[in-house]
């Protein structure tokens, strides 16, 4: 085999291996469309819940840090939002001792934050003045959540299937320092009946 007849069989080789055609290109992009097409609304809808969670869990973040330092200091903390619109908490929220704001939230978007009230206060012993209900929706998430304090201070977070719009199908979870602290209250109650 001469000189010219290898470099003629390298050359045949090389222009088999080399890179796609036109059409295995186009397939190629024609199947990666159908695919992000069919994962796009799962993107987006997991995106909207942990927003929703996100938010969520800056809010009991900032009512358990009010309540904490309610109990911390000893006098009463104020949790509230944007004074212009009271029910709105897409502004953000902050805490207030005395005429000293200690604490602040940033402004949460995407979502729907929305309360009945407009501030909350907790005692020197960390009771809510009242009842504490706020709601996080988002149009594209599958689940909202409701921060919810109750009278005695407890923090709790329920997820609601936003999709069937029932509260059938909650999740809850407790936060545990409170759910403790209310078990072993309600331990030593039970015991002091006991004694009595």
């Amino acid at each position: 085999m001469d000189n010219a007849q290898l470099k003629q069989k390298q050359y045949t080789q090389c222009l088999t291996l080399t890179g796609f055609t036109l059409v295995e290109l186009l397939i190629t992009l024609v199947v990666l469309g159908i695919l992000l097409a069919i994962a796009y609304p799962s993107f987006t809808q997991s995106i909207a819940n942990n927003r929703v969670r996100s938010q969520a869990q800056e809010i009991i973040s900032l009512l358990s840090f009010a309540r904490a330092e309610a109990i911390s200091r000893g006098a009463t903390v104020t949790v509230f939002n944007d004074p212009k619109n009271l029910e709105n908490w897409n502004a953000g929220g902050a805490v207030r001792v005395g005429g000293t704001t200690i604490f602040q939230v940033a402004p949460m978007s995407g979502s729907q934050v929305t309360s009945v009230a407009g501030q909350y206060q907790f005692d020197s012993r960390g009771i809510a003045s009242s009842a504490v209900a706020i709601s996080v929706k988002d149009h594209y998430a599958s689940q909202m959540a409701t921060v919810s304090v109750s009278a005695g201070g407890a923090i709790s977070l329920t997820f609601i299937d936003a999709t069937k719009g029932s509260g059938s199908d909650e999740i809850k979870a407790e936060d545990e320092d409170t759910e403790k602290n209310v078990i072993e209250k309600t331990t030593t109650n039970e015991s002091d009946d006991k004694t009595v």
